[in-house]
């Protein structure tokens, strides 16, 4: 989970609380057509349409961005600090990244994609060809980086190397592998590496200024490489069969998150009296019932069946369980029309296999459409790695989301909590803030409801039973 803890009070520098804007970053997803954004819980008047299929309606939530599993860290963000005296080291990390889209543009043919092609170009003569790569560093959102450099192979072609160096520069990343063309090339940034001459299937390692990559921690890094000579260079694209380019990133110590102090942000913060608890101190499914509406239905996208018996009390806490088979459950507070509030959970995993992923959602009232441009805000999410935490706001039907993540052990009990207001989302686990956007154009402004979900994300391989708890759950105004 990105960033929280600071026993009582979220700090930055020097006690002033934090805003991550810097830490909670924009990663691109692809077009809905090539990803499912849409988690269905089979609760809701809608349907949603997706590849020309009606899907039951529902209280969906988001696709599985694609995750690594990383110790994140001690929060260290180019604007803040959040400084834990517990906080003991961790061993640092190496990181080794194929490209996730690659391409070369030649002025030859101006307005001709070359994003399949399974070698880059670059030449200045006697026309000019440059190639574009980009990194996902989505999942290392507030890592300090040490070092970094770009892995490219030149082709096995006798043409392949080039007695001219070849430059590496930064470039934006709103290109993409199958539209750019020479036409509508991106423009290129400040030189950030070098390569001298090369043979064919030479292997190269560029060191890459460490700033300018840390710059692009927690989003997607798109570097240029190009030359000024009249000799090219062919290089291994990612599409081909082996010498694909990479980036590898050496990572700082991260941190390990001090042991929980169990305190409630709503405590923390004075937010009064909640305008809706449940304690789930009772043993009746009945009067759960009464605020809860439990799914019953097909699982996230298709898979397995969420079923209302997944649901148990035992007078203390309200539990879900996944089984060997993909039958688990949801459910979501009845309460409808709330615009704005304060929410906090106190949730534990005690046994997860990593094909369940359990979730806490403000789910929109009238579900992901385009009226809300798909607006959704998952405050508590693991998904591969079941020490990881994550905080997603989704706020585009393209698929874009603001993410963040942080280590955890989610087997002990933590309070999970977020403040949605005008203009602004905030997190907390433990009362120690992780997450913050005060850009309005990222934060949803329809009516939206809690659920709580674990949610099975097979992947071929036998399942163990997993289990959720919730021991409270609180609303305020």
């Amino acid at each position: 989970m990105p960033f929280r803890r600071a026993d009582v009070v979220p700090v930055g520098v020097v006690g002033r609380p934090l805003d991550l804007n810097a830490f909670a970053v924009e990663e691109e997803l692809q077009p809905p057509l090539q990803r499912d954004l849409f988690r269905s819980d089979t609760y809701s008047s809608r349907a949603f349409t997706r590849r020309g299929q009606l899907l039951p309606p529902i209280e969906s939530r988001k696709t599985t961005m694609r995750t690594r599993s990383i110790l994140a860290a001690a929060l260290l963000a180019p604007a803040a600090l959040v400084v834990s005296t517990a906080n003991t080291p961790a061993s640092a990390e190496t990181q080794n990244l194929v490209a996730t889209a690659d391409a070369y543009v030649d002025s030859a043919a101006a307005s001709r994609n070359y994003g399949t092609a399974a070698f880059l170009s670059t030449d200045a003569s006697p026309s000019t060809t440059t190639s574009y790569l980009k990194f996902d560093l989505s999942a290392y959102a507030g890592r300090t980086l040490t070092g970094a450099s770009l892995k490219v192979t030149n082709a096995s072609g006798t043409s392949a190397g080039s007695p001219n160096s070849q430059t590496v520069k930064t470039v934006g990343t709103s290109w993409t592998e199958p539209g750019v063309t020479y036409t509508n090339r991106p423009t290129v940034g400040s030189t950030v590496g070098s390569i001298g001459a090369t043979n064919p299937l030479q292997v190269n390692t560029v060191p890459l200024t460490a700033s300018a990559v840390q710059s692009s921690m927690g989003s997607t890094l798109g570097l240029a490489l190009s030359q000024t000579g009249s000799n090219g260079a062919h290089f291994q694209s990612r599409e081909a069969s082996a010498g694909k380019p990479s980036l590898v990133l050496t990572l700082a110590d991260a941190a390990t998150p001090p042991p929980t102090t169990g305190t409630e942000a709503g405590v923390a913060f004075g937010w009064g009296t909640p305008a809706f608890q449940d304690d789930f101190n009772y043993t009746s499914l009945s009067t759960l019932d009464k605020n809860w509406t439990r799914y019953n239905g097909t699982g996230h996208s298709g898979n397995g069946v969420r079923s209302p018996a997944a649901w148990s009390l035992d007078g203390q806490n309200v539990t879900v369980t996944g089984d060997s088979t993909g039958t688990t459950g949801g459910m979501s507070h009845r309460e409808r029309g709330r615009t704005y509030g304060r929410w906090e959970v106190r949730m534990r995993v005690p046994s997860r296999d990593t094909e369940y992923h359990p979730v806490l959602i403000l789910w929109p009232d009238q579900g992901r459409v385009a009226a809300n441009n798909c607006a959704e805000v998952d405050f508590s999410e693991s998904t591969s790695n079941v020490t990881v935490n994550k905080f997603f706001a989704h706020h585009s039907c393209s698929g874009a989301q603001l993410a963040a993540q942080q280590t955890v052990d989610m087997t002990q009990w933590h309070n999970y909590a977020v403040e949605w207001r005008t203009g602004h989302i905030t997190g907390w686990i433990d009362g120690v803030q992780w997450f913050s956007t005060t850009d309005p154009t990222k934060v949803p402004n329809d009516p939206a409801h809690l659920t709580m979900q674990l949610d099975w994300f097979p992947d071929g391989t036998p399942v163990a039973r997993s289990t959720m708890q919730i021991d409270w759950a609180k609303v305020y105004s």
